[in-house]
């Protein structure tokens, strides 16, 4: 059986190899998202990451695509990170969901603590991540 990764923000799957982890980043606002891509890429060059723009994205990607690690902004159009996560725990529970946000929402903070989902706050220490 081939192990597939995205390597394209078009999720174009090319055969990356059993030991590969394959991260997707999502996220609105494509100047962090490619800043967070070159400096998770720096940490780790061993990753295979790929991009997306929003949760009905990458629920594509996920969809075709063995993805080991989420990290989604909270606050986006189409789908939201909290709605994507909660795709993801039914849909694909195997999957490990990180959801980052640049403001306090009381309500939405709620969800996320009484879902159990592991939350950071923007600017993100990429050193959390690791």
């Amino acid at each position: 059986m081939t192990n597939l990764c995205v390597t394209t923000r078009e999720g174009v799957a090319v055969d990356c190899g059993a030991d590969v982890k394959s991260v997707l980043l999502v996220d609105d606002d494509q100047s962090f998202l490619f800043s967070l891509l070159r400096r998770v890429k720096h940490m780790h060059e061993d990753l295979n990451i790929s991009t997306q723009a929003n949760g009905e994205q990458a629920r594509a990607i996920l969809n075709t695509v063995p993805i080991d690690l989420v990290i989604s902004d909270v606050a986006m159009p189409v789908m939201d990170g909290l709605e994507l996560v909660n795709w993801l725990a039914e849909a694909k529970p195997q999957v490990t969901a990180i959801l980052m946000g640049s403001r306090d929402e009381p309500g939405t903070n709620a969800a996320i603590a009484g879902k159990g989902y592991t939350y950071l706050q923007k600017p993100l220490d990429v050193r959390d991540l690791a």
